[in-house]
């Protein structure tokens, strides 16, 4: 199971980044999933739909339908460490999804 330490405390920087308009307010990286998307549906609910979810599994397609209107991105893809030897095309390291992604700086 995933953990959160204090969401609600996500969900006041949230709106305060909104406020200074600040996009995404908030992201979250979320690896392994298996296709159970109660974490990310659960931090949807706390911070009330304001961040950018990408959720990452190489295994299979976990893509749903209401990913789409609650801003959550799925991406089949595995994450491993820089130091370790690359694994594949569907192995990325964090630093390689953060560019992927386009969420440098």
């Amino acid at each position: 199971p995933k953990w959160t330490c204090d969401p609600h405390q996500l969900k006041r920087l949230a709106y305060s980044r909104k406020k200074a308009s600040q996009d995404p307010p908030c992201l979250f990286y979320s690896v392994g999933s298996n296709g159970n998307y109660q974490w990310e549906d659960g931090m949807y609910a706390e911070t009330d739909g304001l961040c950018e979810i990408h959720v990452f599994d190489y295994s299979q397609n976990y893509t749903r339908k209401k990913n789409l209107e609650r801003n959550i991105h799925f991406h089949r893809w595995g994450m491993y460490g820089s130091g370790q030897p690359v694994r594949g095309p569907v192995w990325k390291t964090l630093p390689q999804i953060i560019q992927a992604l386009g969420h440098e700086g």
